[in-house]
């Protein structure tokens, strides 16, 4: 399914990965979330962890269970909140919301 338009997309992305980017992993000082499936076929654990160690503020989510999209799928909730930072996040008191 992957390659159903073709195989361009496949090999822009080997592409990127392999030639130079114009900066080091190490430069980059924001955090980043590395979610990866333990169990994903399409891409290995071992360049998730490659990623985050080159990244110095990178947190490295390892899902046990989880394959390439199932990921995204079982843990939806948890990436899109790892997103918000903590001084945006509303704190919701569950006895205000009862009416």
């Amino acid at each position: 399914e992957a390659f159903h338009q073709g195989v361009s997309g496949a090999a822009d992305e080997f592409t990127l990965l392999t030639k130079v980017w114009g900066f080091e992993l190490e430069e980059i000082q924001v955090q980043i979330n590395i979610w990866q499936g333990e169990e994903d076929p399409q891409v290995p654990v071992s360049s998730a962890r490659f990623f985050a160690s080159q990244l110095p503020r990178a947190n490295l989510r390892l899902m046990r269970e989880d394959a390439h999209q199932s990921t995204l799928y079982n843990h939806i909730e948890e990436i899109l909140d790892a997103m918000i930072p903590d001084n945006v996040k509303i704190k919701v008191n569950s006895a205000s919301c009862q009416s």
